[in-house]
């Protein structure tokens, strides 16, 4: 089987509602932006940039973030829920991957929760970020990474909730 017959049998099942469009997209760019700076700003803590001030402000400033991300990723979680059952079939190549990816960002959410825990019994004692919450923040950063990776194939090589399905890669 072609792999074109092979995309349009998966995508068959996708398409993009009238006057709908994806939820879930748009509040996931929130997160990764949010949890992305939350990343640089323990990297630049630990790089032991500035005054011991700025160290412990960029701290502070990755704990808001990571915080605002955390919060942003349930609402991205509900509107990917929705987005699911609107564009994908189930048990659909679509819908295993969309089930992975859920995975993969529940378990950024779990790890983001214990990371800020950690940060909120350490921050009014810490100078610049410890090194176990950049540990954790690292991992949150990680997991982000491989799950956006699989977001961004969802749409891009599978058609998930685009109007004209997989775009022909010629390979």
């Amino acid at each position: 089987m072609s792999r074109t017959t092979t995309a349009q049998n998966q995508t068959a099942a996708t398409p993009l509602r009238k006057g709908g469009s994806p939820l879930h997209a748009p509040i996931a760019h929130i997160v990764v932006g949010a949890y992305a700076t939350a990343v640089v700003c323990d990297l630049l803590s630990v790089a032991k940039t500035g005054s011991s001030a700025t160290q412990h402000d960029l701290f502070r400033a990755g704990t808001f973030s990571m915080m605002v991300a955390t919060g942003t990723l349930f609402v991205a979680v509900i509107a990917g829920l929705i987005d699911r059952s609107r564009y994908t079939a189930a048990g659909s190549v679509q819908r295993r991957k969309t089930n992975i990816h859920m995975t993969l960002m529940l378990c950024v959410g779990v790890v983001a929760i214990v990371d800020i825990v950690v940060r909120r019994h350490t921050s009014d004692d810490a100078v610049r970020t410890p090194v176990g919450v950049l540990i954790l923040t690292l991992a949150v950063g990680t997991l982000l990474f491989f799950g956006g990776m699989l977001g961004g194939r969802l749409v891009y090589r599978l058609g998930v909730a685009t109007a004209a399905g997989a775009p022909e890669t010629g390979r």
